[in-house]
């Protein structure tokens, strides 16, 4: 396949605007992102000249010396709309010609946009070491963070005691075979129960948890997140529940028993009465 095409497909669904231009001066492809900032398909059968100087303040000698550079270059430059763009440009050789690349990243809203992403992530991460879930991150089924409510759930006293070890070092046995199978069904986006019950070796003892899970990218790996809730009191309670109902239906049954018992021996009482 040639290298043009694979750069096609790689800049298609790219989120930041990119066109290639032959050295004639031909847009000959602009992703969806570059026809929105540049309206290139209504100007696709003119030269690329024509519209870019128009919307950018760039004159055409500039343009031309830009896209005769033989190394990548980046400048900044104002659109119409008077928003402000880094616009680098990159010769990229094939087999058969040479072209240039050229990507726009708006700077305004690329410094916006990092502000706003380093605001959610710190109130992610207050929010996760601050809830009262336990809350993992596992990848290549090590334990690779944990909240303070985790290391309470499982009896620890710091991070460092879970962080790197084996997630299935901490499931009861009764549970291994189920943890795995589901982890790797994650791992390979198939198929699986978001929400499952199951037993974990703490210090203090086995515990019952509630566990959801989600697929993560975690310091650029493919990891799961596990949320966790400690559901043993509930397990207690629960059969408590069903212990006194079995009892109570017991009780109830005994009753009946004797009931039935007392019930001919009445009879026989009248009859030797008599």
């Amino acid at each position: 396949m040639d290298n043009l095409i694979l750069l096609k497909e790689a800049f298609k669904k790219n989120v930041v605007p990119t066109l290639i231009i032959d050295q004639s001066g031909t847009c000959i492809f602009a992703n969806d992102e570059a026809e929105k900032l540049l309206d290139v398909e209504k100007e696709k059968k003119r030269s690329f000249f024509f519209y870019f100087t128009a919307l950018f303040n760039l004159s055409l000698a500039q343009l031309l010396t830009l896209l005769k550079e033989s190394m990548e270059k980046t400048i900044r430059v104002q659109h119409i709309s008077t928003l402000e763009y880094d616009m680098t440009i990159k010769p990229i050789k094939t087999s058969k010609s040479t072209y240039q690349l050229i990507q726009f990243n708006e700077v305004s809203l690329s410094l916006e946009k990092q502000n706003a992403v380093l605001r959610e992530l710190n109130q992610y991460k207050r929010f996760i070491e601050e809830s009262q879930d336990a809350f993992l991150v596992v990848a290549d089924e090590k334990v690779r963070y944990v909240n303070p409510a985790a290391i309470q759930l499982l009896g620890g006293r710091s991070k460092y005691e879970y962080i790197g070890k084996e997630l299935l070092s901490f499931i009861h046995e009764d549970d291994i075979r189920f943890v795995k199978k589901r982890m790797d069904a994650i791992m390979q986006d198939k198929p699986f129960r978001p929400r499952v019950e199951v037993k974990i070796l703490a210090k203090e003892g086995v515990k019952f948890i509630e566990s959801s899970v989600t697929k993560m990218e975690f310091q650029g790996k493919p990891a799961i997140q596990y949320f966790m809730r400690d559901i043993t009191n509930r397990k207690k309670y629960d059969e408590m529940a069903r212990t006194s109902e079995k009892l109570t239906m017991v009780s109830k049954l005994a009753a009946g028993v004797a009931h039935e018992i007392r019930n001919p021996m009445t009879a026989v009482k009248g009859f030797k009465s008599i």
